[in-house]
């Protein structure tokens, strides 16, 4: 306790010495006293504060304070300290932010969830913008992309579906006022797969394309394009003289002059032009054509039988890159066409020689039905070679399987074929999966790395709720759609819809 002294100078009486003391123990008693309650109402604030009464139960009597007209209750809840301490609010996922499209609600944490590739990527959440979306029939996985394509207009971003077999997606692309390209049927439309496409002005390096780099460009990609054919038609992989005698016939179709057509790679193949110049270690014109008579007798069956018409000439319809959304239609293709895979992707390649380039703005590729594709390797590694573009350019692949295991399909376990098969899901930094029957609850579980929280979660999700995987992020996301886009993503029309 502080000394109080005196400050008067001079001599004092004994009446005036009694005074002051009295004086000073009074100061000193008022002092403790003070000391005393302040202390109390610390500890009574500190009380209050574990006690959680901050403010009255029907809130404080002034203006704007919220007061309510009846006392408030919140529930309690007990629970042991191992389950508290996975429960502790401060250490909770704080999600992916609200910057990016809105998808639906993230169950576990019952909140918006907003979901952006390219913005994920500026921000070093992922590696790619690339997205693989997985799931049974009815599980909502379709009307997942089609929504992201929808939402993504409104952010600028466009939507191109190079293959759509169903025709599933026409209502939503004219819906935006995109373009549909119907290929097959009754239609009379015909695209090139060997059209040039669009010019970029800067190559995947970053290189101004100058004319030389230009003519290196659409070669590069002619010849995967023919060369992957080729291997899906023969069931093989090619040999050296198939690969020399398919580059030579190309070169020659070019030299001709004028549009490059797959009847003019054919005819070079089958009959090369008289006096053409001749690949080093090849004598002559009849060893020439001796090389490349197996290619062309298998690239026949590309302008002739049940595709003749479709990609044997000029193409008859120019690509818009400017519109909103994109589709070529293969709805009038049969479902068992064992042509369909061969045709998909001579429309894939048309629409990605158009929307070469990282100056159209960000962009999403829709790969819908890829499974078709899985048995075919040489499909398959072209596509993988166009994905390797996808950051430098801006697009974001998506690809929509049936099951995980669809890659199986591609070869047995350690071959070259299931490998790129698989790494084409590997390369995608987004995994976003539906339900899954139990039969393939196993290799799901393997190909993802699922603990047994996810594993457990994945066979009894609702339609319209998947697991996301994002990066190194795991949400449980339930797809939420306006009744516009419910009518217009509703693919079970024939059956009188599903009742929401």
């Amino acid at each position: 306790m502080p000394r109080i002294t005196s400050l008067v100078i001079g001599e004092e009486t004994k009446q005036q010495r009694r005074r002051r003391v009295a004086a000073e123990r009074a100061r000193r008693r008022d002092l403790a006293a003070q000391e005393r309650a302040d202390a109390a109402e610390r500890r009574k604030a500190e009380r209050a504060l574990w006690e959680g009464d901050y403010l009255p139960r029907l809130g404080e009597r002034r203006a704007r304070s919220a007061r309510q007209l009846r006392e408030a209750t919140a529930e309690t809840e007990r629970a042991t300290t191992k389950v508290l301490r996975t429960a502790y609010p401060f250490v909770a996922d704080d999600g992916l932010g609200a910057q990016g499209l809105v998808i639906g609600r993230d169950i576990m944490s019952n909140r918006a969830f907003s979901f952006d590739p390219f913005v994920l990527y500026r921000r070093g959440l992922i590696t790619n913008p690339n997205i693989t979306v997985a799931g049974v029939i009815g599980t909502g996985k379709s009307a997942l992309v089609k929504c992201l394509a929808l939402r993504g207009v409104a952010a600028g971003y466009r939507t191109f579906v190079p293959g759509d077999v169903k025709g599933e997606w026409t209502g939503v692309v004219e819906a935006v006022g995109g373009t549909v390209i119907q290929v097959g049927g009754a239609s009379r439309e015909r695209l090139n797969p060997l059209d040039a496409g669009r010019r970029p002005d800067r190559d995947e390096n970053g290189h101004i394309v100058d004319d030389e780099g230009w003519r290196r460009m659409v070669r590069k990609q002619r010849l995967q394009l023919l060369e992957a054919l080729l291997e899906t038609l023969a069931g093989a992989r090619l040999d050296e003289q198939d690969q020399t005698a398919l580059a030579a016939a190309l070169d020659r179709a070019v030299g001709r002059g004028g549009e490059v057509l797959l009847p003019t790679v054919v005819e070079e193949l089958l009959a090369p032009t008289d006096g053409c110049e001749l690949p080093a270690g090849v004598p002559d014109r009849a060893e020439m054509m001796r090389m490349g008579r197996r290619a062309g007798l298998y690239l026949q069956g590309m302008i002739g039988g049940d595709v003749a018409g479709l990609f044997d000439g000029p193409s008859t319809r120019r690509f818009d890159p400017a519109a909103p959304m994109v589709s070529v239609s293969l709805a009038g293709f049969s479902d068992g066409d064992k042509g369909l895979p061969l045709v998909m992707t001579c429309a894939q390649a048309w629409v990605e020689a158009a929307v070469r380039g990282g100056d159209l703005g960000r962009r999403f590729m829709v790969y819908d039905e890829a499974s078709r594709l899985m048995s075919s390797p040489g499909l398959l590694g072209r596509m993988a070679d166009e994905w390797k573009l996808a950051r430098r350019w801006g697009i974001s692949n998506i690809v929509v399987l049936h099951r995980l295991s669809d890659s199986d399909a591609a070869g047995p376990e350690g071959s070259r074929e299931r490998a790129l098969a698989e790494g084409l899901i590997a390369d995608t930094s987004t995994r976003i999966v539906y339900r899954q029957e139990a039969d393939q609850l196993r290799r799901t579980t393997e190909r993802l790395g699922l603990n047994h929280v996810g594993a457990a979660m994945v066979p009894r999700f609702q339609q319209g709720t998947g697991l996301w995987m994002i990066g190194q992020r795991y949400y449980a996301v339930s797809h939420d759609r306006t009744p516009w886009e419910a009518a217009l993503t509703d693919t079970d029309d024939a059956m009188g819809g599903r009742d929401e």
